[in-house]
């Protein structure tokens, strides 16, 4: 578990083999946060600059449906991402474990539009998010609100960037992967 000063952390919500993200809120407002760190303990430096450029690109985006961060800490050595928490779950989640509730045709169009609204919205901030998969793709049901996350890979680009890339330096899933990569 990690300790972050002014903040209480709940519990982890998500680890990959580079990350780990736990749940958690800010203790003088009760706002319901996350926080986004490194996996290893010792973290090279190539992976301290991705989580850095990631805060960055996640700061300078201007879009509701983008969780906006609120601040950047230090643990045991290990940057920490503090972002404001969405409230829903994963697409992933819903298609894999539809349990009582399965995807509705309507409701899938429904968020197949708010996505590619928001996408778009990304789009014109010159982002490519580069790993646009059910994961990083939150919703709620409740109210259709859509959230994309996790922009670790993603990059900033130009009408000059948008040359034939070597495919031994794809990122991202490739089921998944963008136009914008394979060129």
């Amino acid at each position: 578990m990690i300790q972050v000063p002014g903040y209480q952390v709940e519990d982890l919500i998500y680890e990959s083999s580079r990350t780990k993200v736990f749940r958690g809120f800010r203790i003088s407002d009760k706002l319901p946060v996350v926080f986004k760190t490194l996996l290893h303990h010792h973290p090279s430096t190539e992976e301290i600059v991705r989580l850095e450029r990631e805060y960055k690109l996640i700061e300078d985006l201007n879009h509701p449906e983008i969780k906006r961060v609120i601040g950047r800490e230090t643990h045991a050595g290990r940057p920490i991402i503090i972002m404001e928490r969405f409230d829903g779950t994963s697409l992933d989640n819903i298609l894999k474990n539809p349990g009582d509730e399965p995807l509705e045709l309507k409701e899938a169009v429904r968020f197949a539009i708010r996505i590619t609204e928001v996408l778009g919205k990304i789009h014109e901030q010159h982002v490519i998010h580069k790993d646009l998969v059910p994961s990083n793709i939150m919703v709620n049901r409740d109210n259709g609100d859509v959230c994309i996350i996790d922009f670790g890979i993603a990059t900033r680009f130009s009408r000059q960037d948008l040359g034939v890339i070597n495919p031994n330096r794809l990122e991202g899933t490739l089921p998944y992967i963008s136009p914008e990569q394979t060129g």
